[in-house]
């Protein structure tokens, strides 16, 4: 997978970070807040664990292909 389409979307407690999978989307400002993920992936998943994707896109290319293997 060479890209992961990422967005934003309101949610009952604020606003989370989605990404498609197929016809689904994903939350993964929720799965950010899962306690039992692997150290990598909880890292990788950090950035958009507030529900925003400003903190993703300053960390740069690196943490945006973290996250793409994290998910995928």
């Amino acid at each position: 997978l060479q890209n992961l389409p990422l967005g934003r979307a309101r949610v009952a407690d604020g606003e989370a970070v989605f990404t498609a999978i197929g016809d689904h989307a994903l939350d993964l400002s929720a799965l950010a807040k899962e306690a039992s993920l692997p150290a990598e992936v909880a890292a990788a998943l950090a950035p958009v664990a507030g529900g925003s994707l400003q903190a993703l896109m300053a960390l740069g290319r690196p943490a945006s292909r973290a996250l793409r293997h994290a998910v995928f």
